[in-house]
Protein backbone atom coordinates (compact mmCIF):
# COMPACT_ATOMS: atom_id res chain seq x y z
CA UNK A 1 0.00 0.00 0.00
CA UNK A 2 2.68 2.50 0.90
CA UNK A 3 4.58 1.60 -2.14
CA UNK A 4 1.61 1.92 -4.38
CA UNK A 5 0.32 5.36 -2.48
CA UNK A 6 3.73 7.35 -2.73
CA UNK A 7 4.05 6.69 -6.67
CA UNK A 8 0.56 7.67 -7.07
CA UNK A 9 1.42 10.24 -5.56
CA UNK A 10 4.63 11.06 -7.25
CA UNK A 11 3.69 10.49 -10.77
CA UNK A 12 0.98 13.44 -9.98
CA UNK A 13 -2.30 11.23 -10.58
CA UNK A 14 -5.53 12.94 -9.00
CA UNK A 15 -6.53 10.01 -6.23
CA UNK A 16 -7.38 11.19 -3.26
CA UNK A 17 -8.72 8.82 -1.55
CA UNK A 18 -5.76 6.77 -2.17
CA UNK A 19 -8.28 3.69 -4.04
CA UNK A 20 -5.32 2.66 -6.78
CA UNK A 21 -3.40 1.97 -4.04
CA UNK A 22 -6.10 0.20 -1.54
CA UNK A 23 -7.83 -1.70 -4.06
CA UNK A 24 -5.49 -1.93 -7.05
CA UNK A 25 -2.35 -2.80 -5.46
CA UNK A 26 -3.65 -4.41 -2.45
CA UNK A 27 -5.72 -6.69 -3.99
CA UNK A 28 -3.53 -7.41 -6.90
CA UNK A 29 -1.11 -8.42 -3.71
CA UNK A 30 -3.65 -10.23 -2.04
CA UNK A 31 -4.47 -12.27 -5.17
CA UNK A 32 -1.08 -13.40 -5.95
CA UNK A 33 -0.06 -13.85 -1.93
CA UNK A 34 -2.54 -16.61 -2.33
CA UNK A 35 -0.48 -18.45 -5.48
CA UNK A 36 2.49 -17.60 -3.24
CA UNK A 37 1.91 -18.74 0.41
CA UNK A 38 -1.50 -21.20 0.01
CA UNK A 39 -0.88 -24.40 1.59
CA UNK A 40 -2.15 -28.21 0.31
CA UNK A 41 -4.64 -28.28 3.25
CA UNK A 42 -6.28 -24.70 2.59
CA UNK A 43 -6.46 -25.65 -1.01
CA UNK A 44 -8.49 -28.66 -0.11
CA UNK A 45 -10.83 -27.15 2.55
CA UNK A 46 -11.97 -24.35 -0.19
CA UNK A 47 -12.24 -26.28 -3.14
CA UNK A 48 -12.99 -29.43 -1.54
CA UNK A 49 -10.51 -31.40 -3.78
CA UNK A 50 -6.57 -31.64 -3.99
CA UNK A 51 -5.80 -30.39 -7.85
CA UNK A 52 -1.88 -30.84 -7.02
CA UNK A 53 -1.66 -27.30 -8.58
CA UNK A 54 0.52 -25.64 -5.47
CA UNK A 55 3.49 -28.21 -6.85
CA UNK A 56 3.51 -27.85 -10.45
CA UNK A 57 3.05 -23.46 -9.94
CA UNK A 58 -0.60 -23.70 -11.78
CA UNK A 59 -2.31 -21.44 -8.33
CA UNK A 60 0.64 -18.93 -8.99
CA UNK A 61 -0.72 -18.61 -12.68
CA UNK A 62 -4.02 -18.79 -12.30
CA UNK A 63 -3.79 -16.23 -9.63
CA UNK A 64 -1.86 -14.21 -11.98
CA UNK A 65 -4.98 -15.05 -15.23
CA UNK A 66 -7.46 -13.97 -12.58
CA UNK A 67 -5.73 -10.46 -12.22
CA UNK A 68 -5.09 -10.02 -15.96
CA UNK A 69 -8.76 -10.56 -16.45
CA UNK A 70 -9.90 -8.32 -13.90
CA UNK A 71 -7.59 -5.56 -15.05
CA UNK A 72 -8.89 -6.15 -18.67
CA UNK A 73 -12.71 -6.17 -17.49
CA UNK A 74 -11.93 -2.91 -15.18
CA UNK A 75 -9.95 -1.20 -18.26
CA UNK A 76 -12.78 -2.01 -20.71
CA UNK A 77 -15.46 -0.92 -18.70
CA UNK A 78 -13.84 2.55 -17.63
CA UNK A 79 -12.90 3.30 -21.02
CA UNK A 80 -16.78 3.09 -21.81
CA UNK A 81 -17.64 5.58 -19.57
CA UNK A 82 -14.65 8.08 -19.29
CA UNK A 83 -13.60 8.58 -22.88
CA UNK A 84 -17.21 9.43 -23.90
CA UNK A 85 -17.12 11.98 -20.92
CA UNK A 86 -13.90 13.23 -22.07
CA UNK A 87 -15.17 13.71 -25.34
CA UNK A 88 -18.19 15.67 -24.22
CA UNK A 89 -16.01 17.91 -21.99
CA UNK A 90 -17.33 16.79 -18.45
CA UNK A 91 -14.33 15.60 -16.77
CA UNK A 92 -11.50 18.21 -15.32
Amino acid sequence: YLGASATVKMMKVDDPLDAFAVHGASGTWGCLAVGMFATRVNILRAYGFDNNALKSGNQFRNQLIGILCIMAWSLGTASLIFFPLQWAGILR
